[in-house]
């Protein structure tokens, strides 16, 4: 990890997305959870480790993958709640809590 208060490049994300949750766990990883690549939802659950300059993937979310969603990291847990599957859907009527995150699920 950089020291000093300044901007550098860092690793590419694998699967650029929009309309994602990002939380930041242990001051040390940064998760990108769903969104949409490409016009198109995705479950995936993307970690960038900072002291590595590396992403993974960890265990995608479950159900149908939606965009606009919201949630957020609270100690090591996930909370993923409702999004829409495209466009004109009213979203989906469910939450989600993913438990036990080691920089990886």
């Amino acid at each position: 990890m950089p020291d000093g208060q300044r901007w550098y490049r860092a690793a590419d994300i694998p699967v650029p997305v929009d309309g994602a949750v990002i939380g930041v766990n242990r001051d040390r990883y940064i998760y990108l959870v769903g969104g949409r690549s490409k016009g198109v939802p995705v479950n995936n659950v993307q970690v960038y480790d900072a002291e590595k300059d590396s992403w993974s993937q960890a265990t995608p979310l479950p159900g149908t993958p939606v965009f606009g969603h919201a949630g957020g990291l609270l100690d090591d847990a996930i909370v993923y709640i409702d999004g829409a599957a495209k466009r004109s859907s009213p979203g989906a009527a469910y939450v989600f809590l993913g438990r036990g995150l080691d920089g990886q699920d």
